[in-house]
């Protein structure tokens, strides 16, 4: 199965936090030494809200619920290059039509 893109345009307050994870060693003389853990040791969380009209949020919902937080997904953050994501969110509604998703792209380096 070929790997689908996330082509929604990324909201305004986009945010990311970028997550290392690192070997540490602690010597006795208080010397430290740590070391990147892998290959991909940098793991970009981000989160946006997308708010709009019903057929636009449930669009959006139902990509996300295909890939059922199981497949990864193509995405382009902002200042960065395409990479894999998965995808969850909370879901809320504003009142009349305009509905509003909460959604959180965790990085991934597999399909």
């Amino acid at each position: 199965m070929a790997i689908e893109t996330f082509a929604w345009a990324t909201p305004a307050g986009v945010s990311g936090t970028p997550a290392f994870d690192v070997l540490k060693a602690n010597f006795a003389d208080g010397y430290t030494q740590t070391a990147p853990n892998g290959l991909n040791n940098k793991r970009t969380s981000w989160t946006m809200t997308f708010t709009g009209q019903e057929a636009y949020i449930k669009a959006i919902k139902d990509f996300i619920d295909r890939h059922a937080g199981a497949r990864s997904f193509y995405w382009t953050p902002p200042l960065e290059g395409q990479a894999l994501f998965k995808g969850k969110y909370t879901q809320g509604h504003k009142g009349g039509d305009v509905h509003s998703l909460n959604v959180t792209f965790d990085q991934d380096f597999k399909p």
